[in-house]
């Protein structure tokens, strides 16, 4: 039997939370119907004001479309976008459900190429939460 891997003492834990993460299809259909949008050349972001009762939390899902033909490929785009979110959260208004979107053109590109379009994303995003 394989023993259980802990955080080794004085390290911090960098991962997502779990209450961090949009689960509910209730939540994700919100969002997409009734979010609004910002995108980029091979990503979009949805955002709706959350309805949990943490109002200064921030929730996310990363939706790929099986238009990324190969798992791997997919998963990868996946695992980067989420490290870009987790590194970057101040990017994001808290108050808000978002959803990433990605094209299938978006697998081909490299982590600082992901990480520049978030930027230019959510710099678009916080203009427009400050016009609504």
């Amino acid at each position: 039997m394989e023993a259980k891997r802990t955080v080794p003492p004085g390290t911090i834990k960098e991962s997502l939370k779990r209450n961090e993460i949009l689960r509910r299809r209730v939540d994700m259909n919100r969002v997409m119907r009734t979010g609004r949008q910002v995108s980029g050349p091979a990503l979009y972001l949805r955002y709706s004001p959350t309805v949990s009762p943490e109002e200064n939390q921030r929730h996310i899902a990363f939706l790929l479309s099986r238009g990324i033909k190969l798992a791997v490929k997919r998963n990868l785009l996946k695992r980067r976008l989420r490290e870009i979110y987790r590194r970057h959260k101040d990017w994001f208004p808290a108050g808000f459900d978002y959803s990433f979107r990605a094209t299938s053109s978006a697998a081909d590109l490299n982590f600082s190429a992901l990480l520049e379009q978030t930027r230019n994303l959510t710099r678009k995003l916080r203009d427009d939460c400050r016009n609504n």
